[in-house]
């Protein structure tokens, strides 16, 4: 394991802990908080271990999520043409610096991330952001970005627990009006 191996690593920690930490509130506030953070740390991470594509995708997340954080502030609905430009720039950001396959994956991540930070439901956030993490792994996986495969499966398995444990009774409450009205 090089230095730069075991800075990014390092990183990964406060990575997984920003970004988890975020998840287990129903706040949309302290999602976004914990998302800018996380994304901030995520930058250095995939520049450290040559993850270019990664890398510029997460530099326009970051930009996202302080804007998105913005407007929830204010209480205020994150605008369509905003969501449609973000998702734009990370198709741009993917085609301009796509190297391998895998580069589709953090591309198509990038555009899942961009719908989960503009939700006002917590609970549907999160089972966004678990698609979009599952993504980030294959990319992880794909371009040996190892450090960040492992940030990325904690999180994804304490997002899962949020999910569990905050989210539970809302997705019975609307399967059973789904399944109530068929």
């Amino acid at each position: 394991m090089t230095p730069t191996d075991i800075i990014a690593t390092v990183i990964g920690v406060f990575t997984t802990l920003a970004a988890v930490s975020g998840m287990q509130f129903r706040n949309m506030k302290y999602i976004l908080v914990s998302q800018l953070i996380s994304n901030s740390l995520l930058i250095v991470q995939y520049l450290l271990q040559g993850t270019i594509s990664g890398g510029g995708v997460v530099i326009l997340a970051v930009a996202q999520v302080a804007i998105g954080y913005t407007f929830t502030r204010l209480s205020k609905p994150f605008p369509l043409y905003l969501t449609l430009a973000f998702i734009l720039g990370y198709i741009i950001i993917s085609a301009l610096s796509y190297s391998i396959i895998f580069d589709i994956a953090s591309c198509i991540a990038a555009c899942l991330f961009a719908v989960s930070m503009v939700q006002r439901n917590s609970a549907v956030c999160r089972v966004l952001t678990l698609f979009s993490i599952g993504l980030w792994l294959v990319y992880d996986f794909g371009t040996g970005a190892y450090s960040a495969v492992l940030t990325h499966a904690v999180i994804i398995i304490l997002t899962l627990v949020a999910v569990i444990r905050l989210d539970r009774e809302a997705w019975k409450s609307a399967a059973r009006k789904i399944f109530k009205k068929a």
